[in-house]
């Protein structure tokens, strides 16, 4: 999810809400521990890489509904054009890769909607 919010462009908070996701996320105590206890910065884990190629495959997917006072409103990623896109890319994605990726598009929606800090 922080990611994700980065790369709508919401400024990232640091090593204790990644921590907070991890766990969220049902990473173990331990893995978290060892997290907090080495890292100084924010990467991408490895077991995180499919997920973060996936969305940023589809991040141009996004379907938006024109407000009235000009701005732009984000649903959410078009699946159809997700597939396509996944698809030409060449991209194999798992059931549980796609789920990776509709979290990082909460994330993400919610920044783009200026409703920042709040997940899905």
């Amino acid at each position: 999810m922080l990611l994700a919010r980065a790369w709508a462009g919401e400024a990232p908070t640091g090593l204790a809400e990644a921590a907070e996701e991890a766990r969220l996320l049902g990473v173990p105590t331990e893995a978290v521990d060892a997290m907090l206890a080495t890292r100084q910065d924010i990467g991408v884990w490895p077991e995180n890489y499919a997920v973060l190629e996936a969305f940023l495959t589809v991040a141009s997917q996004w379907r938006t509904v024109p407000l009235q006072d000009g701005r732009v409103h984000y649903v959410g990623l078009d699946h159809g054009a997700c597939r396509a896109s996944l698809d030409l890319s060449g991209l194999s994605v798992t059931p549980e890769v796609w789920a990776g990726v509709r979290v990082m598009e909460g994330a993400a929606k919610n920044v783009l909607n200026g409703v920042a800090g709040r997940g899905g």
